[in-house]
């Protein structure tokens, strides 16, 4: 039998690994630098014939006003907590769009609430303001109108996949990939037959995964792709990676386990922190005028009030480090210390 050369690895690209002992707190504190009059000072360019002043002013305070709701919200239940993170969340978008794209005028949110006759089909409609200047700015226009509901960003969060699974029996629409590559050989994705099945008769892989359709074939190995192009080494298989698919945000030495989210509607196709902010936004707005919807959140036999209370830590945890890779430019990881 002849020899196979494995490339070995996560196939992340190397970004900037921050090793803490708290990657909660830790990105959290990252957030905080930001707010820094001082670090601001040192690090932020301003456009051609502009004063830095503004743009600190601007950024600087609303990033210490996420952490401060941040805060807040953790001294909550999840009768109120889901606002004060949408607030955080709202005011470090606003300080990233300063810094990132030189937007400072919002005022309004960017969405409207719309009430639904229960949790999960509650959603938020798309106007002018903070949300679609994000949008813009990340390369995503949308039209205004286009509503999003609860379930249909919760089931595009990558992060929740096996929760929503749990939750709602496999209606998440994130596809898990095992990445397997040889030298001079085609890359190997594997998807668990049980989250997408490629033979079936109801999917359209090619057309819901678009990112890779292009490049890829039904492999010989059950429920498999194959690239149609071979690698020489580890840059080619993380580029390939890392330009197509989305990316673990814990890091990884060794698993190679990638994502996609199936496009079944292209109103609903969006940077991946949008799904976060539309869910804070609308169970924000839940708390604010129909909090009698998160009663059931509090039963301690509640599923929905499970999968609530997984939604908003996740949250917590991954939108900052989503928005922060995005203002930097590059993969930004928060590395539990050896």
């Amino acid at each position: 039998m002849a020899y196979r050369p494995r490339i070995h690895g996560s196939f992340q690209q190397s970004g900037a690994k921050l090793e803490t002992e708290n990657p909660l707190e830790e990105v959290w504190s990252t957030v905080a630098l930001h707010g820094s009059a001082d670090f601001l000072q040192k690090h932020l360019t301003p456009p051609v014939g502009h004063s830095v002043a503004p743009y600190i002013q601007y950024a600087g305070i609303r990033a210490r006003q996420a952490v401060e709701f941040r805060e807040a919200a953790r001294q909550a239940t999840l009768l109120t907590s889901p606002l004060s993170l949408y607030y955080s969340f709202l005011n470090l978008t606003r300080a990233c769009l300063c810094l990132h794209s030189d937007i400072r005028h919002s005022r309004m949110h960017g969405l409207k609430f719309k009430s639904g006759p229960d949790l999960l089909n509650s959603g938020a409609e798309l106007t002018r303001g903070t949300f679609t200047d994000y949008l813009d700015a990340a390369g995503y226009p949308q039209s205004f109108g286009n509503v999003v509901h609860l379930h249909e960003a919760l089931a595009r969060i990558i992060e929740i996949r096996w929760d929503y699974a749990q939750a709602y029996g496999g209606n998440s629409l994130v596809v898990p990939i095992d990445v397997e590559a040889y030298r001079g050989e085609q890359v190997v994705l594997r998807i668990p037959k049980s989250a997408y099945d490629l033979s079936s008769a109801t999917t359209n892989w090619s057309s819901e995964l678009p990112s890779i359709s292009g490049c890829c074939t039904l492999g010989s190995g059950e429920n498999a792709l194959e690239t149609t192009f071979t690698v020489s080494n580890m840059e080619d298989v993380s580029s390939f990676c890392s330009s197509r698919m989305q990316r673990d945000l814990l890091w990884r030495e060794f698993a190679a386990r990638w994502y996609l989210v199936r496009q079944t509607d292209p109103n609903l196709v969006l940077p991946r922190p949008a799904y976060y902010f539309v869910t804070l936004f609308i169970l924000g707005s839940i708390v604010r005028y129909e909090p009698e919807l998160m009663l059931d959140t509090v039963d301690p036999n509640s599923l929905t009030g499970w999968l609530i209370k997984r939604v908003v830590q996740v949250a917590e945890r991954f939108f900052p480090q989503l928005m922060l890779s995005w203002l930097l430019g590059e993969d930004l990881y928060f590395k539990p210390a050896a």
